[in-house]
């Protein structure tokens, strides 16, 4: 039975190997590099998963047929970058995250006011009430955003 090498590189890859060695097939032989020493061990790996930057992906893992990235994008990884007849892997399907994240930052930027209310609020004193001299609470209404 021939022996498939993945190598897990970069920070955190040593509290993920477990959980990915409980999920494989007992042929996927695990390599780790945490970005210290020798990645003599990882040189023969056919499968990676790993930050764009993390090696020099063409010269330490010269074998390397696929890559898995952590994240949306590609941060910068340029074909060069990778052996010949590398294939490389985004992660997909956290769109309503990143929604989630991008309205979360909107509310937070406009309504910072919502602690200052709240104190003032708790003295006897309504700041954000225009009408009676309180300066305007910001707002979202009108505002433009693209998701």
């Amino acid at each position: 039975m021939k022996t498939i090498n993945l190598a897990l590189v970069g920070q955190g890859v040593t509290r993920r190997a477990d959980w990915l060695r409980s999920q494989l097939d007992p042929k996927w032989e695990i390599s780790l590099y945490a970005g210290e020493g020798s990645t003599e061990k990882i040189h023969y790996a056919t499968a990676a998963i790993g930050m764009p930057k993390a090696i020099d992906w063409r010269n330490e893992i010269p074998s390397l047929r696929l890559l898995q990235l952590p994240g949306a994008g590609l941060d910068g990884l340029r074909a060069m970058d990778l052996p010949d007849g590398c294939v490389v892997c985004n992660v997909y399907h956290h769109d309503a995250s990143v929604a989630e994240y991008v309205f979360s930052c909107l509310f937070y930027l406009t309504s910072k006011w919502i602690e200052q209310a709240s104190t003032g609020l708790k003295s006897g004193n309504w700041l954000f009430l225009d009408r009676i001299g309180g300066q305007c609470r910001p707002s979202l209404c009108g505002s433009r955003f693209g998701l």
